[in-house]
């Protein structure tokens, strides 16, 4: 998989490595190793678990939507979408965070979509600063749910965004 994976030096500006999720997708028998290895990876990270400590899949835009799906999909529950602020309809809960290339941002998850009885997996494609993630960790705690635990196909281990969870060994990389 790892074979097929472009990066884009000095994308979306100066000093930032880009790397690109999305040349994964051009590759048929790559995607489905990759979607085959993250089932793997997330049952044996619940492996002693018992019964499920899960219940619904959020999905960070765009790039976690994918994975979101194929795991919402083979575990047959429902997939949430976090998105940028104004994408979406109806009461939504709203928070603000920063990445490694952009200071302002701001996504929401819509509110019916989620309650006290939510315990979530939360997926997007790469953990840098952590920026990102720990927003969706908020708003999942904003809604009352519980975040299970994350997962991620990439890390960039030397920004330490694994520093910024409350509780970083529930990441999956």
């Amino acid at each position: 998989v790892q074979a097929v994976v472009k990066t884009f030096p000095d994308f979306p500006k100066k000093g930032v490595d880009f790397v690109d999720y999305f040349s994964i997708l051009y590759h048929p028998k790559e995607t489905q190793l990759l979607n085959e290895i993250v089932i793997e990876a997330v049952d044996k990270h619940f492996a002693d678990a018992g019964e499920s400590p899960f219940n619904m899949v959020i999905g960070l835009e765009t790039r976690g939507f994918f994975l979101g799906m194929v795991l919402s999909q083979h575990y047959n529950i429902p997939f949430v979408p976090i998105r940028k602020k104004g994408k979406l309809p109806g009461e939504t809960e709203c928070a603000n965070y920063a990445t490694e290339y952009e200071e302002k941002n701001a996504a929401e998850i819509q509110k019916d979509s989620i309650n006290e009885d939510s315990k979530a997996l939360i997926i997007d494609d790469l953990l840098a600063t952590g920026g990102t993630l720990r927003m969706a960790y908020d708003l999942v705690e904003k809604c009352g749910a519980q975040v299970a635990a994350s997962l991620v196909v990439f890390e960039i281990c030397v920004l330490e965004g694994r520093k910024k969870l409350k509780d970083p060994s529930s990441c999956i990389a």
